[in-house]
């Protein structure tokens, strides 16, 4: 993994969602501090509604745009082109995942 060979001065877990073991994509946290997926966090309220890591109650969940761009810089400078094609394509899956489920919550 790029990021997780190059960079020296951070634990690689701590930009790693915890549910997928990715990369964060549209990072966010919730109240009790632990960063998830967007996506990710997403479908595990869907069941629950809990914090996958510590079982807090989720009151609320911020958007880390700056963790995004962050991690996005490091990418473009540090991934393979196949590995910024991979994270490309999770992206993409991501995001058509989230227009499908906006217009299941229109339709219900």
């Amino acid at each position: 993994e790029v990021l997780k060979s190059e960079a020296v001065f951070w634990e690689p877990t701590e930009l790693e969602c915890s549910v997928c073991n990715e990369i964060f994509v549209e990072a966010t946290t919730t109240n009790c501090g632990h960063t998830f997926c967007h996506y990710c966090l997403d479908k595990w309220q869907e069941n629950k509604s809990d914090c996958p890591l510590c079982r807090t109650d989720i009151k609320h969940k911020v958007a880390v745009r700056v963790l995004d761009e962050f991690l996005d810089k490091m990418y473009n400078q540090l991934a393979s082109k196949q590995e910024l094609a991979d994270r490309t394509s999770l992206k993409e899956t991501r995001a058509e995942a989230r227009i499908k489920q906006q217009q299941q919550w229109r339709v219900a």
